[in-house]
């Protein structure tokens, strides 16, 4: 069991354990501990109220749950820029992504890759198989 080490707050926004974006919209003004569930909140895409107990816990076990609140939310970072992709099948079969984004064609082409098929551009959220920042 891995316990969210949070102190919830109304009017925060958190991640989920699955990744999500969710939001406290109120605290219980009745007493409680951190197992009863006195926070309620919404998680995007689920239309419902969700509760939690003070410290993020979802399910009442206490077991990891994909709605457990387990970090304060931090806005994914824009990647924007361009990769090539080349045949490493020797016949188009297979395909491969190079491991840096660059900021401009001209920064990829630069590079001088062997077999380069094509050069791709891309604007993604970090985390959406990508890491890091286009820069390169």
């Amino acid at each position: 069991m891995n316990a969210p080490k949070l102190q919830l707050e109304a009017g925060k926004y958190y991640r989920t354990r699955d990744g999500r974006k969710a939001v406290v919209v109120g605290l219980s003004p009745f007493e409680g501990t951190g197992e009863t569930f006195v926070a309620a909140g919404y998680i995007e895409t689920e239309p419902t109220v969700m509760t939690w107990s003070m410290d993020g816990f979802f399910s009442p076990t206490r077991n990891n749950h994909h709605r457990d609140l387990v970090a304060e939310w931090v806005e994914p970072k824009r990647i924007k820029g361009f990769v090539a992709l080349w045949d490493i099948g020797h016949g188009g079969s297979l395909i491969a992504g190079c491991s840096h984004v660059y900021l401009t064609l001209d920064a990829a082409k630069a590079e001088g890759f062997c077999g380069v098929i094509a050069y791709v551009e891309i604007d993604v959220l970090e985390g959406q198989g990508l890491d890091g920042e286009a820069g390169r």
